[in-house]
């Protein structure tokens, strides 16, 4: 494990328990190998892998755990693709997040989005009558490096 991980892990755990809930080495084991992917993984991905940890690992436990990362603001969903990526940046609003995933090699990043972009679109949002559920961006293209490439 490299230190990066394990920072993660302490972080948290320490989040876990100023919430007041249960730290357990399940959730550990799959906050660990979703650090250890690159890019985004499917949550059936995530179970694959944790066989190498543990020998029958439950799909209900995977998504539990990522439920409980996602809450602890520690994981994003990215619902166009059904996958699951760390959060990389330290933002107070964990669920305004602006993702820019590459359609050709996968590779995801994460922009916060700027307050002032969010309420221009809730404001749009409210002109039409419709209740934002989920602030988060998924903006679809292609990265840097696919684009050199072609």
């Amino acid at each position: 494990m490299n230190s990066h991980t394990q920072q993660l892990l302490i972080e948290a755990e320490q989040r876990c328990r100023q919430s007041g809930r249960q730290w357990t080495s399940q959730r550990a084991d799959v906050l660990s190998v979703l650090a250890d992917c690159r890019g985004p993984v499917t949550a059936y991905e995530l179970l694959d892998a944790i066989k190498a940890v543990h020998p029958n690992p439950k799909p209900a436990t995977v998504y539990r755990a990522l439920e409980f990362f996602m809450e602890l603001g520690l994981v994003h969903k990215l619902d166009s693709a059904n996958r699951f990526v760390l959060c990389s940046h330290q933002h107070e609003h964990h669920h305004r997040a602006q993702f820019l995933i590459c359609d050709s090699c996968g590779h995801v990043d994460e922009v916060p989005v700027p307050g002032n972009l969010l309420k221009l679109l809730e404001s749009e949002a409210d002109k039409l009558g419709f209740t934002m559920a989920d602030k988060g961006l998924e903006i679809h293209g292609k990265c840097r490096d696919c684009t050199k490439q072609h």
